[in-house]
């Protein structure tokens, strides 16, 4: 069982599978008007889940680790707390479990897509299973709650400061939606259970910007590999607490623990309302790739029961029955992405500058690319050519507990909204920490700041790259293996 504080609910109400609301339900005219609605958490709609929730994580918190309808089930069926490049956590855990409960977990556990050590095959079905294991915890958590109504709610923590602001109900510590391994005070502000603005001013929207779902080449950067950098990455990296001594209690920061953080669901809820958004935008999914449609993931329903569910069958929320409060419109203007309004043409990708071995640390750093030999970086660029800058191999030890902004072309010493033209991104480090050997790769579109630059004669950029947040944490040695310019 999880050892986080928790308020102790009686299960009054027998597991019942999803189903049309009740009569005399008060949530019940939502979903009548036409399949499931899923509120923003900050709406008076959103607070009434908010508190159905509460009780039904409750509910689920004191059930046996090996019941499916379990919350801590649900939790090891993102990751088991433990090592995230190895399963030996979790078969050491399903050993300690009745025979009779092992097959569920053995079929479940460690199955969450676009991490740990085959992160770079899965990230592929990333979106999808994490809407599956959306949909089926929703179902669980309808069940738990006693309300055949209940949607989960969203945490869209861009909408307004006041709402980037984590909810009261997860910051209250009698709460089962409580976890103490948040963000704490003085990182730099009162600390995210205090009621600290969490997303810091990185976060964003832009990936709503690309056209292709997923490439299997480091360029061009896409839909699916940069939304889980950002926001999904680095919100996790600003909700859990990289700063703990035991990687066990990083909390939302650290892919084991991730999920044993209700506020979990409910980002991730977020993320799902930005896919649906993207797809409301026009752009398309693979779902003419059997390697796609075809994959299958096993997960539980409100009775236990598991079953094995196809991708293709969950790429359409209508399908599924729900639909999102307010969609996300696509972001206008800034960012490095804005001009990206269709997939380039095919082309060989080509290294117009590298830089291999760079080590981060507490201060201001200026890394100079060098070209191919006999080449002369953007000058080299081919005629309608996309310009990218890929990070390679971001690894860590532990947690930094800092993040790093990389900007491209910025003029020496400038500082502050100097800066702020030259902006390329934030590499999140969720994917990085607990993989020994592993380093997580990042492609940014670059192209618009790259033509800017040529036009000013800067055709040998230099890649600034700042800390936020002090000197890394001792013994985290955070470091990139490559950092490369590339024309495509």
């Amino acid at each position: 069982m999880t050892h986080f504080t928790r308020r102790k609910f009686v299960a009054t109400t027998a597991l019942a599978g999803a189903s049309l609301p009740f009569s005399g339900s008060i949530f019940g005219a939502a979903h009548a008007a036409g399949g499931y609605v899923r509120p923003n958490v900050y709406s008076p709609r959103g607070q009434d889940m908010l508190k159905l929730y509460e009780k039904a994580v409750g509910v689920m918190r004191g059930r046996h680790e090996g019941d499916p309808t379990s919350y801590d089930f649900q939790w090891y069926t993102h990751w088991v707390p433990g090592n995230a490049s190895d399963n030996v956590t979790k078969n050491e855990k399903i050993a300690k479990l009745p025979p009779s409960l092992r097959p569920a977990a053995q079929a479940m556990w460690n199955t969450c897509q676009g991490h740990g050590a085959e992160a770079k095959k899965t990230i592929f079905y990333f979106l999808p299973w994490h809407r599956m294991e959306l949909y089926y915890f929703e179902e669980i958590v309808r069940a738990a709650s006693g309300e055949p109504s209940f949607t989960m709610p969203y945490w869209n923590y861009l909408e307004s400061e006041k709402e980037g602001v984590l909810p009261d109900l997860f910051r209250d510590p009698k709460s089962p939606l409580y976890n103490p391994n948040r963000r704490p005070p003085g990182h730099p502000g009162k600390g995210v259970n205090n009621g600290e603005w969490v997303p810091d001013s990185e976060v964003n929207y832009e990936c709503l910007k690309l056209p292709d779902y997923y490439s299997t080449e480091a360029v061009p950067p896409n839909f699916s590999s940069s939304i889980n950098n950002n926001p999904h990455g680095i919100m996790h990296d600003l909700i859990g607490d990289p700063y703990a001594s035991n990687p066990l209690d990083y909390g939302m920061s650290f892919i084991p623990t991730a999920a044993g953080d209700p506020i979990f669901f409910l980002h991730h809820c977020n993320i799902d309302r930005l896919w649906a958004s993207w797809n409301a935008a026009g752009n398309k999914n693979p779902d003419d790739d059997p390697k796609w449609a075809d994959k299958k993931f096993t997960f539980a329903n409100a009775q236990g029961r598991t079953a094995e569910y196809l991708v293709g069958k969950y790429t359409n929320t209508e399908s599924l029955g729900y639909s999102y409060e307010k969609l996300e419109p696509v972001p206008k203007g800034g960012g490095q992405v804005a001009s990206l309004a269709k997939a380039p043409p095919p082309r060989a990708a080509a290294t117009v500058g590298s830089r291999a071995g760079v080590k981060l640390g507490a201060t201001v750093m200026t890394v100079t690319l060098v070209p191919p030999p006999g080449h002369a970086m953007l000058r080299d660029a081919a005629q309608g050519a996309r310009t990218y800058l890929v990070i390679e191999g971001l690894k860590v030890v532990r947690l930094p507990g800092v993040q790093y902004d990389i900007y491209l072309g910025a003029p020496k010493g400038a500082t502050g909204d100097a800066l702020k033209p030259y902006y390329v991104g934030t590499p999140s480090f969720f994917e990085a920490a607990g993989m020994p050997g592993m380093g997580q790769d990042f492609s940014f579109d670059v192209s618009t700041l790259a033509d800017q630059l040529k036009q000013q004669g800067n055709t040998a950029p230099q890649v600034t790259i700042v800390p936020k947040g002090g000197a890394p944490n001792k013994g985290s040695n955070p470091q990139i293996g490559r950092i490369s310019l590339v024309s495509q």
